[in-house]
């Protein structure tokens, strides 16, 4: 009784105004509360205070971002993506997100062209990186470019775009320790080799797995030595 009560005075500080005047800083600080602590439903009501009451507020593109995440969190792909759109440009975490909703609604052909928007984004801050005026410069994200690869072969591979698929994921498996994703895109890799009759990629991919080949399902490892 006592955990519950303790929730819902938390969640009452977050909804209810703390004068009646607040800034929309006041009002930002409190939906990334709200959206850290997994408030989502409390995320989008103070969100929209934000976009209604302050036009021109500092934060709005941060705003339709944590916005398209909660509406991602609570599987409303739809208002998701239509959030992203706000900062989908400029924003590589948005592409990525945007992405996921419509992976996540088999709009495949979306979903990729909201991949290839956000690796192109990281290619230019990679490049920035690099440069001799921002030497040093770091940017973050919250999610990593082995997962945005990875799915950006998926959605071209449900495009029928196979050879672009291929691509996306050789590249990936040569610069990359897959970790999680590692056997889905290898099978994926392998399916493709295998449907189109290259032997000599599927000579290669089986030099860059054989030391761990063993992981796979035994079904597939014996196709693999078959091929």
């Amino acid at each position: 009784m006592k955990r519950i009560l303790l929730a819902f005075v938390f969640i009452t500080s977050l909804v209810l105004p703390l004068s009646a005047a607040e800034t929309d800083s006041q009002l930002y600080n409190r939906l990334t509360s709200a959206y850290d602590s997994g408030f989502y439903p409390t995320v989008l009501t103070l969100s929209e205070r934000i976009l209604s009451e302050f036009l021109y507020s500092q934060y709005t593109a941060r705003v339709h971002f944590i916005r398209g995440k909660s509406f991602f969190r609570l599987s409303r792909d739809a208002e998701a993506v239509n959030e992203f759109d706000f900062v989908v440009d400029t924003n590589a975490d948005a592409a990525y997100w945007q992405g996921m909703a419509y992976y996540r609604q088999k709009n495949f052909e979306s979903a990729y062209k909201s991949f290839c928007k956000g690796l192109n984004l990281l290619t230019k801050e990679e490049a920035a990186n690099t440069s001799a005026d921002s030497a040093g410069a770091a940017f973050e994200h919250d999610f990593s470019k082995r997962s945005l690869l990875v799915y950006s072969a998926f959605a071209a591979d449900n495009c029928n775009k196979r050879d672009e698929a291929a691509g996306i994921l050789e590249y990936t498996l040569i610069n990359f320790n897959m970790e999680e994703d590692f056997q889905p895109a290898v099978q994926l890799l392998f399916s493709i080799y295998k449907d189109t009759s290259n032997k000599q990629r599927l000579t290669w991919l089986y030099r860059q797995i054989s030391g761990v080949i063993e992981c796979f399902p035994k079904e597939w490892s014996h196709a693999m030595f078959y091929y």
